[in-house]
């Protein structure tokens, strides 16, 4: 980097050009990005995330089966139905996370050429960590 700073490398472009209309205008992309946050910060669960995506979603269809449209009483059923989603979706992503045993040690870095190491290297830094979650040139 000519100017010194590391910038964090990024495989998220390439997922731009798989996306549809559909999933970019729908509750895909809030959580995509959710998904991505979570994994990013070390300090927020994925279903702490995924609460504020899925509540009106949740909010909505409990609504429509009761055939009211907005009232309260049922409030503390729909927020466990949410925590209950939220909750399932986490653990879904932590089995397949889990599941790809994506596990970066020394040996199996040292082993790869060196422009991979690199890039490797500079998409599992702490530098991507700490970048700002509002931080989303490519979207």
């Amino acid at each position: 980097e000519p100017n010194g700073l590391v910038t964090p490398f990024r495989l998220t472009p390439c997922l731009v050009q798989f996306l549809t209309p559909v999933g970019i205008i729908g509750r895909f992309m809030a959580v995509v990005q959710a998904t991505a946050a979570a994994l990013l910060s070390r300090r927020s669960a994925l279903s702490e995330r995924l609460i504020d995506v899925l509540w009106d979603d949740v909010f909505e269809r409990a609504a429509a089966a009761r055939g009211t449209s907005g009232t309260f009483e049922w409030y503390a059923d729909v927020s466990d139905e949410v925590t209950k989603v939220t909750r399932e979706l986490a653990a879904r992503a932590d089995e397949r996370v889990s599941a790809l045993d994506y596990e970066l040690d020394a040996s199996k870095v040292g082993n790869t050429p060196s422009p991979l190491q690199t890039l490797i290297s500079q998409s599992v830094g702490d530098q991507l960590a700490q970048a700002p979650p509002a931080f989303r040139p490519w979207w």
